[in-house]
């Protein structure tokens, strides 16, 4: 045994350095590997409270209830509106406003003829008119596919006016969605869509429904 561990001393020497050096991989490994930081549910826990002062509160409330909030609604007329319905649909309670519907020459023209107009209107945080803007199809034929007519309604130095004027066709997207319960164009009525667009929906779908 001697003489062959002298013969292959080299070789064992060899064997032990590899044995060592695997050990001491494995010991990096390990020290890689193990966690700089305790377990988070090991670390103490306290809970803190802590009353804030909000700064200027007061005259925020104040800045806020002094504030006059104007609504911008929207909706379409239709052939049994009155002032007092239209002006209901749009969250207005204002007899001064309706008076003013029924009784001007050119404010009249809103609840005149075929439904459809598309009305957008101004209206306080108590509910009175601030202005009101008709959109619907120009007044005469020859200019009907590239003018519209805008009726303007707005109360001016505490009297209210109506302005009608005629006004080139632009592009403009709009988004709408609805699920048809009943008919299709009860839908896109309750969706707020023009019937000429209701008319085009149900000329493309016109295999699709019933």
């Amino acid at each position: 045994m001697l003489r062959l561990a002298q013969r292959h001393r080299r070789s064992l020497v060899a064997a032990a350095a590899v044995v060592l050096g695997g050990f001491g991989l494995t010991a990096v490994a390990t020290v890689a590997i193990a966690p700089l930081v305790p377990e988070p549910a090991l670390l103490p826990q306290r809970l803190v409270t802590e009353a804030l002062q909000p700064q200027g509160l007061a005259e925020q409330l104040g800045a806020l209830a002094a504030q006059d909030l104007v609504l911008t609604r929207s909706t379409l007329t239709r052939a049994s509106d009155s002032a007092e319905l239209l002006l209901a649909r749009l969250g207005v309670v204002d007899a001064a406003a309706a008076d003013f519907l029924r009784g001007d020459a050119r404010a009249r023209r809103l609840l005149a003829g075929r439904g459809g107009k598309m009305v957008q209107a101004q209206v306080s945080s108590e509910g009175a008119l601030q202005s009101l803007v008709a959109r619907y199809p120009a007044e005469r034929s020859e200019s009907a596919r590239t003018h519209f007519t805008r009726l303007t309604v707005e109360r001016v130095g505490g009297n209210w006016t109506a302005h009608l004027e005629t006004a080139p066709l632009g592009g403009q997207l709009r988004l709408a969605s609805g699920t048809i319960r009943s008919t299709l164009f009860a839908a896109t009525d309750e969706a707020g869509i023009p019937d000429s667009v209701a008319a085009q929906i149900a000329e493309i779908f016109v295999t699709d429904i019933d």
